[in-house]
């Protein structure tokens, strides 16, 4: 299997004490195995059902905002 992340975080301080931050993360795996891909790939077979490990590629993305106040 092949993981690979990034991470970007930007921040504005508005005043001193508090500030605006957004967030983009980004996380791609490749050759893992997914349990929707191996229902897609399971079949009815004699003596019971067969379901092979399928592998395959995910690609997460995720965006943040935040506020926050340095006491």
């Amino acid at each position: 299997a092949v993981s690979a992340e990034a991470d970007l975080t930007a921040t504005y301080y508005v005043t001193d004490r508090l500030n605006i931050s957004a967030n983009y993360m980004a996380q791609w795996l490749k050759d893992v195995a997914l349990p929707d891909a191996a229902a897609q790939t399971t079949v009815q077979a004699v003596g019971g059902t067969q379901s092979p490990v399928a592998y395959n590629k995910l690609w997460y993305n995720a965006v943040s905002v935040r506020v926050g106040y340095d006491f």
